[in-house]
């Protein structure tokens, strides 16, 4: 007998596992790329969604493979797979050295205790935090029940796939591009932009009857993703004081979050 509950540990882990490393890279582009910190942002989250997009159909291919195995071996691995793949990863991890490397240091807890008020005291902060959680919880709700809808909608699993698959490539492709754009424009006014056309596409989903039509607005939703997280993260970069971005970065996106996905920073 299986144990569902054990997914919750998992997912535990793989959640601090998120929360350590995306407000460390995001802050790392931010200060080595001030000047074009949100088109290399967009690339970055481009580059991981590449993976989130090879990962099911790779998963795919190993289950229909070993669809004759008995059990649950062929999901088993699936996931050994997965950990073969992180282990070139791990090494060039490792063997990654900074040109100017100093001695590491321990911060203290002054800093995090600074850092946590700098982000309550300070409004667009937290308002830039409360677009990225409604973002996400619009994302984690789209991708949990769209298909339940669709199955009642009588559309195929194949076709479920190509939406949920082309909504991820046009979240791949355009995140660069909007990322070029908020270095030259206000940021604000794309972070708006953003959410009102994931908002739309959001309210439109119930009214969906075809494949079509679900993929359409499907597609709304990957862009107006898109124009709004790209630019939040570099926003924070913005309004952060110096020696405070990664902390900010955390608590304005990876906290919010760290409980669903990696997202797209």
């Amino acid at each position: 007998m299986i144990n569902p509950y054990w997914l919750i540990p998992v997912r535990f882990f793989h959640g601090t596992a998120t929360a350590i490393l995306g407000p460390r890279v995001s802050a790392i582009i931010a200060e080595r790329f001030p000047a074009r910190k949100a088109g290399m942002i967009g690339q970055y989250s481009s580059a991981t969604l590449i993976g989130r997009t090879v990962a099911p159909l790779a998963g795919g291919v190993i289950i229909s493979y070993f669809v004759f195995c008995p059990g649950l071996l062929q999901y088993r691995i699936v996931y050994i797979a997965a950990a073969a793949a992180a282990v070139p990863v791990f090494i060039m991890t490792l063997l990654y050295r900074e040109k100017e490397s100093g001695p590491l240091n321990q911060l203290p807890f002054s800093v995090f205790r600074d850092s946590f008020v700098t982000f309550l005291s300070n409004r667009r902060l937290r308002g830039t935090a409360f677009v990225d959680m409604a973002t996400y919880f619009a994302y984690g709700a789209f991708e949990t029940f769209l298909p339940i809808l669709l199955a009642s909608r009588e559309v195929s699993a194949y076709e479920t796939g190509i939406i949920f698959a082309v909504q991820i490539l046009i979240i791949a492709a355009i995140k660069p591009l909007f990322g070029r754009v908020a270095d030259r424009v206000d940021k604000r006014f794309q972070i708006l932009a953003g959410i009102i056309l994931t908002g739309v596409s959001i309210t439109l989903v119930p009214f969906g009857h075809s494949f079509t039509q679900f993929l359409t607005v499907s597609s709304l939703f990957g862009l107006g993703m898109s124009i709004s997280t790209v630019a939040t993260t570099a926003y924070i970069a913005d309004v952060a004081r110096k020696g405070q971005i990664g902390a900010l970065i955390g608590r304005s996106l990876q906290s919010w979050t760290s409980g669903y996905r990696p997202a797209p920073s």
